[in-house]
């Protein structure tokens, strides 16, 4: 099980939009260049809720418990 299996659809949709103002932010400070390891690490982290919200809308609830059946 990840850390964001269930992701909901309006905390992803916060989590885009907060990223989104983050860059902006950078943008206007003229930091992006500077930050591009801060801006992968975050990158990474959207990919992984938006995983884990794509499997589980796509399994929903069951997921959990056929893996909790075969172990």
């Amino acid at each position: 099980m990840g850390r964001y299996d269930h992701i909901s659809d309006t905390r992803l949709c916060a989590e885009v939009a907060r990223y989104g103002r983050m860059l902006q932010r950078m943008e206007e400070r003229g930091e992006v260049l500077d930050r591009t390891a801060d801006i992968l690490t975050i990158l990474g982290e959207l990919r992984q809720m938006v995983f884990a919200w794509e499997v589980s809308c796509t399994y929903g609830d069951d997921l959990g418990s056929e893996e909790a059946s075969t172990a």
